[in-house]
């Protein structure tokens, strides 16, 4: 599974550092610095697989020699508190091959870094993890001036986070340099994993905001049933606790020493397998649940399979009429029944019966008396 890791930070002078011997130990080389005349040797460190140097087109030759290039940074920085490089580090997924890798570090640095004016030294490395498995990723050093002619100008205060002070208290006013440095290795991994078929894909964000937003995939309704139960998914894989970093503890782990840090990472990891079997116990009872739902249904179809429902229906029809004004509806059947049934002869009221005898006054005719019919 590919794992998204990026860190940034910026390295001092301060606590006697620099950046020669930094560069030294990720490349794995020798290297003088010439400032102090301190040498400081990892020829003999082992996992370094991959060191390269890229550079601006207007940069000079000089700047493309890792030697050269860290000693004129150290000559350049004046004060003894004085900031030396970038530093990011990045995992590097082991779905990929090495050439891949490679090409994947390339890009990004290329695009995110050398093509702003910075002078990068790369280095991947892969020892062996905790589990057993290669844990590749690149180092990657990158300078804080701006190239002008053949030497360094001014610090590139625009490529770092912008810091302010308040109550005496420094903190990180905007983030932005380093948000898109992390976004941008995010979508540089998911490309490289595209072009090699690989379904896997690295998310920059914490796993809180990553789980807020399955949680609410899962819980639109506009989106397929699919969709929304991956979603729901992936929202319970997300709720864990982000596991600690070793840093140099890391290797004293891997020589079998145990470390406070590890230990942190230890009960970690222990906590989130609880949490995954808790989860798996949900996922198992809404499976067996769906299962036992889906049998009584077609238990259910097999029963009713040409039974007469006849009267089923007439009792949901009952059901449904049950507490409805019918008034209406009993008035139109008593005015059918009234016209179904046959005409009865009436009795004649009086003013026909009179309208009906004969008149008892004789008129006068020649054949004697008239009588009305």
């Amino acid at each position: 599974m590919a794992i998204y890791h990026a860190s940034v930070k910026v390295v001092g002078r301060g606590g006697g550092r620099s950046s020669v011997a930094a560069s030294a130990y990720r490349s794995g080389e020798c290297l003088t610095n010439e400032r102090d005349g301190n040498t400081h040797d990892y020829t003999k460190k082992q996992g370094v697989v991959h060191r390269e140097m890229m550079a601006p087109e207007n940069a000079p030759v000089w700047m493309r020699d890792r030697s050269k290039l860290w000693n004129g940074v150290e000559a350049a920085e004046k004060r003894k508190d004085a900031q030396l490089f970038r530093d990011v580090e990045v995992a590097l997924p082991r779905e990929l091959s090495r050439e891949e890798q490679i090409n994947l570090v390339r890009n990004f640095v290329k695009e995110r870094c050398v093509d702003h004016g910075m002078v990068a030294d790369i280095a991947i490395h892969e020892p062996r993890a905790s589990d057993g498995d290669k844990q590749p990723h690149a180092h990657i050093m990158l300078t804080m001036r701006h190239i002008e002619g053949e030497g360094f100008g001014n610090k590139a205060r625009e490529w770092n986070p912008d810091f302010a002070t308040k109550d005496g208290k420094g903190f990180v006013k905007d983030k932005s340099p380093l948000v898109d440095l992390r976004e941008g290795w995010a979508e540089h991994t998911n490309r490289a994993l595209e072009r090699a078929h690989i379904p896997e894909r690295v998310d920059h964000r914490n796993l809180t905001a990553q789980r807020e937003a399955a949680l609410e995939v899962s819980q639109d309704q506009a989106r397929p049933e699919p969709e929304r139960l991956v979603a729901e998914r992936r929202a319970q894989d997300l709720d864990r606790e982000p596991q600690p970093k070793l840093g140099a503890a890391a290797a004293m782990e891997r020589r079998g020493v145990k470390t406070d840090r590890g230990d942190q990472m230890r009960a970690v990891q222990g906590r989130n397998e609880e949490r995954r079997g808790v989860w798996q116990q949900v996922r198992e009872w809404g499976a067996q649940a769906f299962d036992k739902a889906r049998d009584l249904a077609a238990e259910l179809r097999e029963r009713l399979a040409g039974a007469d429902l006849s009267g089923l229906r007439t009792a949901n029809l009952s059901a449904a009429l049950a507490g409805a004004d019918l008034s209406g509806l009993r008035q139109a059947n008593q005015a059918a029944e009234r016209a179904k049934q046959p005409t009865m002869a009436r009795r004649p009221t009086k003013e026909a019966v009179v309208s009906r005898q004969p008149s008892r006054t004789p008129s006068k005719g020649r054949d004697g008396p008239e009588m009305d019919l």
